[in-house]
């Protein structure tokens, strides 16, 4: 009948999102609901190290994770496209730029429909946590200054990060339960200090 027939089709224009009929009985219902991916990485570790040369020392910490999936609500709530408000800067479909990366901005419409299946991402990431360049004073200096020894030291946190997840740091996610994690719409980058110091042994 033409119920039947109605709950086949999406009545989707060019443009807007369009589900997969993953189980093939032409329908489109919570059966075609898959898993795309999980919280737990498929492996993560961390790599450290330290240097030294004529009393200059250096030392870093890389971190990563990779091979899970987080779910970004930044491009829930920033993702609108119907032009009142501030927005991700999305390259959106419209007839003279057929892209696929973002659905074509309606006035008329807050959120595009089905908008939340653009809100999930790999989450993987390489991330360098610390690292920490220092100077130990040489033995005639150390004489002069009648101490035992002194180095003098310099130690970043969290400069640099690649993802393939590019509106925030991933690893900045609230937990919202034991199934998934969330990018936050107020959620900052993890803060990058800085320190220095000098350690003086008399």
């Amino acid at each position: 009948n033409e119920g039947d027939e109605a709950s086949t089709l999406e009545n989707k224009v060019p443009g807007e999102i369009k589900l997969t009929d993953a189980n093939g009985d032409g329908l489109i219902t919570p059966d075609d609901r898959v898993v795309l991916g999980s919280t737990v990485p498929d492996f993560y570790g961390g790599l450290t190290n330290r240097f030294e040369f004529k009393g200059i020392d250096l030392s870093f910490f890389l971190y990563f994770k990779v091979g899970h999936m987080i779910q970004s609500n930044i491009h829930n709530g920033y993702n609108q496209l119907q032009g009142r408000y501030n927005n991700l800067d999305v390259d959106y479909w419209t007839v003279f730029n057929p892209s696929n990366e973002a659905p074509r901005p309606n006035e008329n419409q807050t959120f595009a429909k089905n908008g939340s299946t653009m809100t999930y991402f790999d989450g993987s990431f390489l991330k360098l946590r610390n690292v920490t360049i220092g100077y130990t004073l040489p033995a005639p200096v150390i004489d002069w200054l009648k101490i035992s020894s002194c180095r003098i030291y310099f130690t970043g946190h969290n400069l640099w990060y690649a993802s393939k997840y590019q509106a925030n740091d991933p690893e900045t996610t609230l937990n919202s339960g034991s199934y998934r994690y969330e990018v936050g719409v107020g959620a900052g980058p993890a803060s990058r200090l800085f320190l220095t110091g000098i350690n003086v042994t008399f």
